[in-house]
């Protein structure tokens, strides 16, 4: 009898972790006043922007936050870290998730991510470490100086300027 209530407890832990694992995730956005990219260096090759006054923001499992973007002519690629709450959960990037001109309102919609688009695609982070990863997105034109960046539910930065020497 012992050993069933045991088992049962433990298909009882699975079931509600299964559950939780693909519970709808909603973002919430941030207060960006001030956030900025700005370009580390005077080579013309060099395309890396560090994204500085960005606070990060919190899901129900994980805290989220955006370090730099690269943008360059094949593609805009944006350098996120994650903080697990809690030990193996899984995380993937949302296939509704864009770069937004703040001016124009033009989106360009991710295309590739290291931890995988959609749930079917997703991650499991056996642990509670910071990890970084990167996201792709097709090229910004060099018109665009502010951008809005959207989770595929609601938009986690806003007005973030992009300065370029």
């Amino acid at each position: 009898m012992k050993n069933k209530c045991i088992i049962i407890v433990f298909m009882l832990a699975f079931f509600i972790n299964a559950v939780a694992q693909h519970k709808v995730v909603k973002r919430t956005s941030t207060q960006n006043k001030g956030a900025y990219a700005i370009k580390k260096s005077d080579d013309p090759l060099d395309y890396y922007y560090k994204i500085e006054n960005l606070r990060g923001w919190k899901t129900d499992l994980h805290f989220w936050y955006i370090s730099a973007i690269i943008i360059s002519k094949k593609c805009t690629i944006l350098h996120k870290w994650c903080k697990p709450d809690v030990p193996n959960t899984c995380v993937y990037s949302n296939e509704n998730e864009f770069i937004e001109d703040a001016q124009s309102k033009q989106r360009y919609y991710i295309e590739e991510s290291d931890i995988g688009i959609g749930y079917d695609n997703h991650w499991v982070v056996k642990d509670t470490k910071h990890f970084m990863f990167a996201e792709w997105y097709p090229p910004l034109p060099s018109s665009v100086k502010v951008i809005n960046i959207h989770s595929g539910s609601r938009y986690i930065v806003k007005q973030l300027r992009i300065i370029r020497k």
